[in-house]
């Protein structure tokens, strides 16, 4: 079952599981796995709950089923983070395009949800700004400042 505004507390994270067909299911497979080759498990755990929160903060009307506003925060944090510039420009351009209008978004059974693909992009945005803040060390729960100079404001005197 999908997050709809009377929901259970699992299915901020179940939601992105659920889908509506197998064609659906399979494009989402397709998309998720080359960024989860850079991007650790645990960035859904924490993501998944985010972006069904700002679903529903946004007054989500209907059902969302699917995991392509994740994919895209997967796919934003890996450009980000490995810095790859043609990505971050080819996820911009699909979400301008998508914004437009020119971006197909109704399927035989299921209509896209534009709202889950930019929330999703601004929550890499999001946690690659904490990534470069915040490093967890090798001791479960520990967490200390990894780069304190990518988190400070510029203090240019020049």
């Amino acid at each position: 079952m999908g997050l709809t505004s009377d929901f259970s507390w699992w299915q901020l994270w179940s939601c992105h599981l659920a889908h509506w067909d197998a064609r659906h299911l399979l494009l989402n497979v397709a998309a998720a796995i080359p960024p989860l080759l850079f991007v650790r498990a645990r960035f859904l755990l924490i993501a998944a709950p985010i972006l069904s929160i700002t679903l529903l903060a946004f007054g989500l009307d209907g059902e969302y089923r699917g995991a392509s506003g994740l994919i895209v925060a997967l796919w934003v944090y890996a450009a980000l983070t490995r810095r790859s510039g043609i990505l971050l420009a080819a996820i911009a351009a699909k979400l301008i395009i998508e914004a437009a209008g020119w971006w197909p978004s109704e399927s035989t059974s299921y209509t896209a949800l534009p709202l889950a693909h930019y929330a999703g992009a601004a929550i890499g945005v999001i946690a690659t700004a904490f990534a470069r803040c915040l490093r967890v060390d090798a001791q479960p729960g520990r967490l200390r400042t990894g780069r304190p100079e990518a988190c400070a404001p510029s203090s240019s005197n020049a």
